[in-house]
């Protein structure tokens, strides 16, 4: 096998270093000798872009499973970009008319440069539908390093289809490039140097490692955005070359303390050249203040002249094909406070007390050293190089990959994936993940798609089923809309009719080649419903929900206004009325330039049609939040990337013919989401004075998205300041509290370093009726964590009560913090607004969770509540659990509202059909869906846990429950309650042997861990715990010293359980605790009087291992662990009555008998163990229920158990 791969690397060495098609027949013929060469002249599918196509064979997989291969040359040299639609285009083609499922297409062109795709057919369900092409491609070239597709295409054994597709996945790559990215990070923490002016800490080590963190990431942040923009043309990688300069940076790569490539050529280079326009770059003067004050200070302005070998005008030589960007990323953060003092950030400064230093070698260093990071988790010898070093050996795609179409390398979204990791490695406040610390997990594509989809559908479908007024154009919210003329017929226009609405939407918002039929005035008011939306992330993290919903708009416009016609209309005629009242002011040049703006951002000499369309979706409907201000920049990396890759390069037009980038501070804040304004609730009508200066607020906001120069932001900047301080003035004069309204002129969004306490639509973004969607997926932080303060709790539910009134009853201190985004956005939509979640399964099982759907009931329409048997987080670097996904809309709460509980057997963004369409799932078996209106007793007296995962058998099987078993806590005579174990840490654990040799028999209590194993009688125990109340003086000392906690028994009312059950459920078991032991975080059953009677134990026991119980546990548990564990907590249990009198007592002792010797099998081998088929029988007889339901609840079970394996794993 080593040599086979070794060969397939060999021969695609030779490809690429003498490109021939015909030496691929050979490379295939090693990969796999079922591949069959069929040489066929392809000349019917030759054209003005290809020509010489040919066959050159096929691999029979399977009877029904076939994979072409074919080249074509290209009629021009081939780019990463160039005729990648036509490529595509032509590769469906040839396998429509083949009915061919899979190909493998080579483009090629005469620089031995080709693209090398996998297109093959996406079917769906147990039928095999149709459902979309899919194409993965990587693009080789001399001139790349194309290690991925050495690793990836020439290891790969071609065996079967599905090992082709794994050597075409993204991933490997991803994880790779992320690995080393994670090890450089870590090992530059501490050899790097930033100005500490700006304070993130009161502890002086604590605020330098947050100091060096922070700044790291927005280097690298920096960096990465360098390197798409050398991908796009942009940038010459002689910049980053070491040879050259070698001949150029002084004392370059001079030993570990040389440090002048930094400073010298990144610096200049963000701050001196992409910030500055071209034909304003110069050096600064190097006087000072008294000679120099038109200069000084200005961030903008080359400066360490004395750092280069060569003259400052060989300098300005080698920045002067470099154009102008903007966007703020590469602003320079070193600016006056209100005292007038510069506070340095990025250490661009003449002072060498102030300037950052980072060494050569942490860019350049070429050869792999092995470096210790154990401090950080990751071991004591991981392999670490330059950061340049790193990304050179890597192939980066400026264009962002989509579930259908992606590029084996780098692209700005998995680059989201890697900054989102990235800011989870390390938290200095706390030693721990940052963003894990927060609870905050990357989206997985499939995902955001899914979930974009759903919120856009429910959006325009609202849009569009409004009331159609008299013929003609009028103006919407914000644009025109053309309407059709008033029916006289009682034919129901396509557009209105509720069902066609939503398939045609779907089908426009799909990756489906079809394009949706709507009329002419259809389509205009879907684009003028798009150009309308406002859409908030509140937890944006890197961008994944905010670029998602760009990308299906966009996707949609294309399929709509292929031509940008109405698009461009629209943003025109709105221009015209926005810059009416400036016009008025007779400055007619701003009003002139603004329509100039628009026609060149639609002028497709300068860009490529979407850019055009991205740019206004950026500008009027995307907005994001996030608490910290580091991804916050990350998020606005990836719109900049996303807007440079379709604009065109032409060096003989100014500035080479690229638009600067917007400015997104006025559209990306870091804030707390969750905490709003303090406003006075008895104010009836609005200061209209505050409105007038509410409105200049938002037209310098505006203009500030289109700044372009450093003096035109400072100066907006200054009145944006100046505005909100006469506002707050206002404010105070009108009732409100004066810490609100400081607040209000304090806020400061173009503060890159700044995170708000507070978070206020209107005060930020200028939104004052309510989002039309918000889409997230919100930290996933339990109550319980130690992140979530009781502090923090604190000011969550006094917010809570702020918007809720009496219905923040609802909302209980025990819930986790994804409770308060969800309540928190309910309050922020428009009152058809849509909430699109993915979150924690927790909340639909646990007792604050049963609060708060009731609370739901009351306040919107709950649409949807989906599941999935695919676990899409992998373990390793998302939340270990189950996640649902929730679809909320409006906020009315109705009687004929229904939800619709789902559970998908289909990757989500796989499938055609609603979550509503039960019928068509059903037919192609790719969910399960149950219903329940608003008006079902089920849907307040369950809890939506069991609902979604459970047949109707099973609700009638706890409605018999409940008719023939008690609670435990009813059962009279005794005092039984439900608890958990007292989750103590290892500290506290000790062995038999410890307490043998150390004579500590006398205070050791039994203590169940998992080295206990799964009894249904405890006899013993392997560890303990130490009784702090019977221990000597001397005996404390010793376990102090031995780093041992002992116990105070007196700490907890907790007391030694008489049964326990597992949390974590691997086995199913139920254990009577004869050894009286403590139980570390099992399910416990307590009996307070200690009095409770040998029969009642037995009946209690043999209950909870029956198979009635346990698929209770199943429907109802919480998360799934690692291993396919299910997790399980003692607030389920509380919910079933869970005792019987079953007065079969010989036959309970027989079996407790026989099980009181072993210990639980695995899953189904227990079920269908003798012991365990007797302790059914007598529950089934005891219930009543028949054969039939007997072997539903066994199959179902099994059912179950095995999703939750096979999820695990997937």
């Amino acid at each position: 096998m080593t040599e086979e791969r070794n060969n397939g690397r060999q021969i695609l060495i030779d490809i690429i270093d003498d490109f021939s098609p015909d030496k691929f027949v050979r490379f295939f013929r090693e990969k796999n000798r079922a591949f069959a060469p069929r040489r066929e002249d392809l000349l019917q599918y030759n054209d003005d872009n290809f020509r010489n196509g040919i066959k050159l064979g096929e691999i029979q997989f399977a009877q029904d499973e076939k994979m072409l291969v074919c080249a074509f040359e290209a009629s021009q040299p081939l780019s990463e970009r160039s005729s990648k639609k036509a490529q595509y285009e032509k590769g469906k083609k040839i396998l429509k008319d083949s009915q061919s499922d899979a190909g493998i297409f080579i483009f090629y062109d005469t620089n031995n440069n080709f693209r090398f795709s996998l297109i093959y057919a996406e079917y769906l369900g147990v039928k095999r539908k149709f459902s979309y092409f899919k194409r993965l491609t990587f693009f080789v070239s001399p001139k790349l390093t194309n290690k991925t597709f050495f690793q990836q295409i020439g290891e790969c054994d071609f065996f079967s289809f599905e090992n082709i597709k794994k050597a075409f996945s993204v991933e490997p790559v991803t994880k790779q490039f992320y690995g080393e990215l994670q090890y450089w990070y870590f090992w530059a923490m501490d050899k790097i140097k930033f100005p500490d002016d700006y304070k993130y800490s009161d502890d002086p080590a604590k605020d330098k490692e947050i100091r060096n963190a922070t700044n790291l990431i927005r280097l690298v942040t920096r960096i990465i955005f360098i390197r798409f923009l050398t991908e796009k043309g942009l940038i010459p990688p002689e910049l980053f070359s070491r040879e050259k300069l070698g001949r150029i940076v002084k004392d370059f790569m001079k030993g570990k303390k040389a440090s002048n490539f930094y400073n010298a050529v990144l610096q200049n280079l963000f701050f001196g050249t992409l910030n500055q326009k071209m034909d304003e770059r110069k050096f600064a003067q190097e006087s000072g203040f008294q000679t120099n004050k038109k200069e000084y200070g200005v961030k903008n302005l080359y400066r360490y002249g004395d750092n280069f070998l060569i003259k400052k005008d060989e300098v300005l030589k080698l920045f002067k094909d470099i154009p102008f960007l903007n966007g703020g990323l590469f602003d320079c953060l070193d600016k006056e406070n209100g005292a007038g003092k510069v506070i340095y950030v990025d250490g661009f400064s003449r002072n060498p007390a102030k300037q950052s230093i980072i060494p050569d070698y942490l860019f350049f260093q070429q050869e792999e050293e092995r470096v210790s990071l154990s401090n950080y988790g990751l071991g004591a010898s991981r392999p670490v190089r330059g950061l340049i070093e790193i990304l050179n050996s890597y192939n980066f795609t400026i264009d962002e990959n989509t579930p259908v179409d992606q590029e084996i390398a780098l692209d700005p979204e998995l680059l989201g994936k890697v900054f989102e990791n990235l800011l989870a490695s390390y938290n200095p406040e706390t030693a721990t993940t940052a963003r894990k610390a927060t609870g905050s997990y990357y989206t997985p594509r499939e995902i955001v798609d899914y979930m974009v989809q759903e919120s856009l559908v429910a959006y325009l479908s609202t849009s569009l089923s409004s009331p159609p007024l008299q013929g003609g154009v009028t103006e919407g919210r914000g644009g025109f809309i053309e309407q059709p003329p008033r029916q006289t017929s009682s034919a129901t226009p396509p557009y209105q009719c509720g069902e066609l609405i939503d398939a045609r939407l779907r089908q426009l918002l799909s990756y489906s080649e079809d394009i949706p039929e709507f009329s002419e005035t259809a389509r205009k008011k879907i684009i003028s419903a798009i150009d309308n939306i406002k859409i908030l992330d509140p937890a944006c993290g890197s961008g994944a929900f905010p670029m998602g919903i760009l990308h299906k708009l966009v996707y949609a416009l294309q399929k709509l206004d292929p031509k940008n016609k109405y698009w461009h209309e629209l943003q025109y005629q709105k221009a015209l009325k926005e810059s009416e009242e400036v016009f008025k002011q007779d400055d007619k040049n701003e009003r002139q330039e603004r329509l100039k703006e628009i026609n060149e951002a639609f002028d497709e000499g300068i860009n490529y049609p979407d850019y055009a369309r991205k740019l206004y979706l950026i500008e009027n409907c995307i907005y994001g939040v996030d608490i910290q201000p580091i991804a916050i920049q990350i998020s606005k990396l990836r719109f900049f990337i996303s807007l440079v890759l379709d604009q065109k390069v032409d060096k003989s037009k100014e500035n080479f013919g690229i638009r600067a980038l917007p400015n997104l501070e006025t559209k990306f804040v870091a804030a707390n989401t969750l905490i709003g304004l303090d406003r006075p609730t008895q104010l009836a009508f609005k200061n209209p004075d505050i409105e007038k200066k509410e409105k200049e607020l938002k037209q310098i906001r505006h203009r500030y998205f289109e700044a372009k120069t450093r003096k035109e932001k400072l100066d907006y900047q200054k009145k944006d300041a100046q505005i909100r301080k006469e506002i707050a003035d206002l404010l105070k004069h009108s009732g409100w509290n004066t810490s609100t309204a400081e607040k209000i002129a304090a806020f400061d969004l173009y503060d890159q370093n700044a995170s708000a306490d507070f978070f206020d639509p209107e005060w930020m973004f200028g939104i004052t009726e309510g989002f039309d969607v918000v889409i997230g997926n919100p930290p996933y932080l339990e109550s319980r964590h130690p992140s979530f303060s009781e502090k923090l709790k604190n000011i969550y539910q006094a917010e809570t009560m702020k918007r809720w009134h009496d219905l923040s009853a609802y909302v209980t201190r025990g819930a986790d913090l994804l409770i308060y985004f969800f309540e928190s956005s309910i309050s922020s939509i428009n009152n058809t607004g849509v909430i699109v979640f993915i979150t924690q399964n927790a909340w639909l099982n646990s007792d604050y969770g049963k609060r708060f759907q009731a609370f739901l009931l009351k306040t919107t329409n709950v649409k949807a509540i989906t599941d999935s048997d695919y676990k899409y987080f992998d373990s390793k670097e998302g939340p270990n659990i189950n996640t649902v996904i929730s679809i909320f809309e409006g906020k009315k709460a109705q009687l004929q509202n229904k939800v619709i509980f789902a559970r998908y057997h289909e990757n989500f963004q796989k499938i055609p059909f609603s979550y509503s369409d039960a019928d068509k799932l059903a037919e192609y078996k790719f969910a399960e869906t149950k219903e329940y209106k608003y008006s079902d007793d089920n849907l307040s007296a369950i809890k939506w846990g069991i609902l979604l995962n459970s047949e109707d058998f099973i609700l009638n099987l706890i409605h018999t429950l409940k008719g023939k078993a008690s609670y435990i806590d009813k059962i009279s005579g005794v005092d039984m309650k439900i608890g958990q174990g007292l989750n103590l840490s290892k500290e506290y654990i000790v062995t038999h042997e410890f307490v043998r040799n150390n004579s500590l028999k006398h205070a050791a209590i039994p203590f169940v861990t998992s080295d206990d194993g799964a009894p249904f009688v405890l006899h013993s125990t392997a560890n303990f715990i130490i009784n702090k109340g019977k221990l000597t003086k001397d005996e404390n000392k010793f376990l102090s010293s031995c780093k041992v906690k002992s116990f105070d028994p007196k700490s907890t009312d907790k007391i030694m359980p008489i049964l326990f059950l597992p949390r974590g459920i691997g086995r199913h078991f139920c254990a009577m605790n004869i050894a009286s032991a403590f139980t570390s975080s099992g399910v416990d059953i307590y009996d307070y009087k200690q009095s409770t009677p040998e029969e009642v134990k037995l009946n209690l026991w043999l209950f909870l291992n029956s198979s009635v119980l346990w698929l209770l546990r199943e429907i109802s548990g919480r998360k799934n662990l690692g291993g396919g564990m299910l997790k399980a907590e003692a607030t389920d249990l509380k919910f079933f009555p869970l005792y019987m009198q079953f007065n079969k007592q010989n036959e309970i002792i027989k079996i407790y008998e026989a099980l009181s010797k072993r210990q639980a099998k695995d899953t189904i081998e227990e079920l269908c163990s003798a012991e365990h088929k007797q302790i059914d029988k007598l529950v089934y007889n005891h219930l009543g229920l028949s054969l039939d339901i007997q072997n539903k609840t066994i199959t179902y079970l099994k059912k179950i158990i095995n999703e939750r394996y096979a999820k695990s794993r997937s």
